[in-house]
């Protein structure tokens, strides 16, 4: 249940606020009823569905007034295509961590107050080498937490230069 309240912090808190009570109920009913792997595997089609719907809502909901917000989401769309298609014709780590650092301070500059979301950007180095390269599970385990954390270093710098410089 701890994951799942985990997994609830990915919606926007106005939703949150409207619907987390229920959802957690829906969720410790269903263990009750359903086998672990069915339970996640719900859980999970759930959250793939309902997400994206819940952050587009926000963005409706708020109006024009945060045109930044959408901007943002495309541009980290646009710069996880950008490094995936980097990662997969260049063998210069420092260059791609480089441009993972560049790109999430830019994104935790434009929206600090979501900083941790803009770290997933770097996610998309592991998952081009996991669609297209010949890498083993376990590296890509390590791909995967080296490039969370270097995405979190650039985003949450980013939010920090946003909000502490900025004054």
């Amino acid at each position: 249940m701890k994951l799942y309240r985990l997994l609830l912090r990915l919606y926007p808190p106005g939703f949150r606020a409207d619907y987390s009570e229920p959802m957690q109920q829906l969720v410790r009913d269903q263990s009750r009823r359903l086998p672990p792997l069915q339970l996640y595997a719900t859980i999970l089609a759930d959250l793939f569905r309902s997400l994206p719907q819940a952050h587009l809502d926000e963005i409706r909901n708020q109006g024009m007034k945060h045109l930044l917000t959408p901007f943002t989401y495309l541009f980290s769309l646009a710069a996880m295509a950008f490094l995936a298609r980097v990662e997969l014709h260049s063998d210069d780590s420092g260059v791609i961590v480089g441009l993972v650092l560049a790109m999430t301070f830019t994104l935790g500059c434009l929206h600090p107050k979501r900083a941790w979301l803009w770290a997933l950007t770097a996610l998309c180095i592991p998952a081009a080498e996991l669609l297209w390269g010949a890498a083993s599970n376990y590296d890509m385990m390590l791909l995967a937490g080296f490039m969370t954390f270097i995405g979190l270093c650039g985003s949450f710098a980013g939010a920090y230069a946003r909000v502490h410089l900025a004054q």
